[in-house]
């Protein structure tokens, strides 16, 4: 499972249960990954600061902010 299908999986979570199937893919992707363990387990930031630092603090590169950004624009759109 990448990345993308992980954030998209754990803001489904968020509004109803998840199949068994897409449930256990998405315990084994965050198993392994750091930072979508962190997402599923905080949720989304705010999407200004998102776009700005990182959750550790850390100041994001573009083409992190570019994914990021993204990201919570389909999470927006639903």
């Amino acid at each position: 499972m990448i990345c993308r299908t992980a954030v998209e999986l754990a803001g489904r979570s968020l509004d109803a249960p998840l199949p068994p199937g897409k449930r256990a893919g998405l315990a084994v992707h965050t198993l392994f990954c750091g930072p979508c363990r962190r997402f599923r387990r905080h949720g989304p930031p705010p999407p200004g600061r998102a776009r700005e630092v990182a959750p550790d603090g850390a100041m994001l590169s573009a083409a992190a902010r570019e994914r990021l950004t993204a990201a919570l624009d389909r999470l927006a759109a639903g």
